[in-house]
């Protein structure tokens, strides 16, 4: 007996340590990707650095404590991290309207001092022990590193971080660079090449921009070209794995709903057209829309924040305060996110007063926050203006790119009718979980305010 409990430990410590194989597998491949497309090796490690102890460590510690408890590692660091940006964004924007922009930099210091001197914060430092399954870790690092590798190859190929090859970028590109080195220098922002004209955008992921270059020293051109994207694609693709698990209570899950996210597209029954409607595919927008994915990472983090809600809303004021916090920072950063709250939310209230005859008053108060967040959003960051805004139903299916191209954007009952079959037919492909959950959960599944 003496002889075996060593090798029973042995053994136990290093399943241990294999469990972090499949994140390290992916950390190393993108690490070398982004170093085989010119990032030196300076900025790796000093980006690396501020990543871990100016974000992920410390969202990490302030997403435990606003929930109370640890939960599973990748979860956590997924949230912790969107918290960690949302802290990030937010002091950064008083620093340097303050004029001391490198002063951000004292709110994760403090936040990691207090959780190490204060006895009820130390505990937070302690995960919960529990294991996330083999298969669940390779398959998710699997679909992050794919994800990266991706954008190496139909992104990185043409954009490059020196003449020639930064000469021709796609057409947004100059204007997300334009906007970090406005957030860089002033707050609150003007639009860089209208002299004294506002910035009536959702424009906090400029910010971050902006906050690392100061505190790294890194160009602009490479955070946005390489550096501060694949840790948010990250965060949104372990968050959503992460929802998949919490919703239906199955690892599996967890991977096919980032597969999902990743390359769902609607198939087209013509050889000219790339799809026949919208679809959920990100990764033609991860590169070229820093705010879809600054955002995704917050929503993911948003969404899981909300169940713990929706389903105790007792838990005090902590996971609240999390909440709001998420979702300020959601708003700048994409508010388009926010309506899609505001619909689940109303989709429970209307549910729940439905089946049980009275107001889910967790999910009020949340859709409450979220119009407040949305009117905040039309008020102040947008400064009254549409940006384009408009009622005009059933106008996302005539202009899907089978309308568009077939006449059935001009037609009425039947062909406005075949256009809106279109959509729904490729939005399926992505409810049909959701539906299958609710269809075969019972009444326990349809009573839960999260599903």
């Amino acid at each position: 007996m003496a002889t075996t409990a060593p090798a029973r430990k042995l053994g136990a410590g290093a399943r241990r340590w294999l469990g972090w194989v499949p994140a390290g597998v992916a950390l190393l491949a993108t690490v070398a990707l982004l170093a085989g497309y010119g990032v030196p090796a300076r900025d790796l490690a000093a980006f690396a650095a501020y990543l871990l102890l100016a974000i992920a460590l410390p969202g990490t510690l302030l997403w435990r404590a606003g929930r109370g408890r640890p939960g599973l590692l990748p979860a956590d660091v997924a949230a912790g991290t969107a918290v960690g940006y949302a802290v990030e964004v937010l002091a950064y924007v008083a620093a340097r309207a303050a004029g001391a922009p490198r002063l951000a930099l004292l709110a994760p210091v403090a936040v990691l001092v207090a959780f190490a001197t204060a006895p009820r914060l130390r505990r937070h430092w302690r995960g919960s022990g529990r294991r996330v399954p083999t298969g669940w870790a390779w398959a998710v690092a699997g679909a992050v590193l794919f994800a990266v590798a991706h954008g190496a190859v139909t992104f990185f190929r043409g954009h490059g971080l020196a003449p020639p090859g930064n000469a021709a970028p796609y057409v947004d590109l100059p204007f997300h660079l334009a906007l970090a080195g406005e957030l860089k220098h002033h707050v609150p922002p003007v639009i860089p090449y209208v002299a004294g004209e506002p910035l009536r955008y959702h424009w906090f992921v400029y910010a971050d921009l902006a906050a690392t270059s100061w505190a790294t020293g890194i160009e602009l051109q490479t955070l946005l070209y390489r550096l501060s994207l694949p840790p948010m694609l990250a965060a949104s693709l372990v968050g959503v794995a992460a929802l998949g698990r919490a919703l239906s209570a199955r690892w599996w899950v967890g991977p096919v709903a980032v597969l999902t996210t990743l390359v769902w597209s609607v198939p087209t029954p013509y050889a000219w057209l790339a799809t026949a409607g919208y679809d959920g595919e990100v990764l033609r927008t991860v590169w070229l829309s820093p705010t879809q994915t600054f955002g995704a990472a917050l929503f993911a983090a948003t969404v899981l924040a909300l169940l713990d809600l929706l389903r105790d809303g007792s838990g005090g004021a902590r996971p609240w305060a999390l909440f709001v916090l998420l979702l300020v920072a959601l708003t700048g950063a994409k508010a388009t996110y926010v309506p899609l709250l505001l619909a689940g939310c109303g989709l429970v209230l209307l549910g729940h007063g439905w089946s049980a005859r009275r107001v889910h008053r967790p999910a009020l108060l949340a859709f409450a926050l979220s119009g407040a967040a949305l009117a905040f959003a039309q008020a102040v960051l947008f400064a009254g203006a549409t940006t384009g805004l408009g009622l005009a139903p059933l106008a996302a299916a005539t202009q899907t790119p089978l309308a568009a191209t077939t006449g059935l954007a001009g037609g009425r009952g039947l062909a406005l009718a075949a256009a809106v079959v279109v959509c729904l037919v490729g939005w399926a492909g992505l409810w049909a979980g959701a539906a299958r959950r609710v269809g075969r959960g019972g009444s326990a599944d349809r009573a839960d305010p999260a599903v």
